[in-house]
């Protein structure tokens, strides 16, 4: 699981002494809090919550990682117009979105 290999990763960076230590409260608990019974309904600061907009990226990722990026009736509807004899190609158009694609990644550097 990935929380084991973090803490794992975790506990190597620390001292060995420290690492034990932690290692020890994380896997035994103590006497004291295994017979209260409130310790057991408070929440830990370890916590994690998963937000709504986490959970909207997660979902977005998601969509975007199964999109191949082809629009399939596009190119169907080229295809039909190249075999109808009907399709027109705009060398200006074609040029001019080059050269706003160039400008956008040039902005980015």
């Amino acid at each position: 699981m990935a929380i084991d290999i973090l803490h794992s990763y975790a506990s190597q960076a620390m001292p060995e002494s420290m690492a034990r230590a932690r290692s020890s409260k994380l896997t035994a608990p103590s006497a004291a809090s295994a017979n209260t019974s409130a310790s057991a309904v408070r929440a830990s600061n370890d916590d994690v919550v998963i937000t709504e907009t986490a959970n909207t990226i997660s979902q977005a990722v998601k969509a975007a990682s199964e999109y191949d990026g082809i629009d399939y009736d596009k190119v169907n509807a080229i295809k039909k117009q190249l075999e109808d004899g009907t399709f027109e190609f705009n060398f200006e158009r074609v040029a001019q979105k080059m050269i706003d694609h160039e400008t956008a990644l040039s902005l980015l550097l």
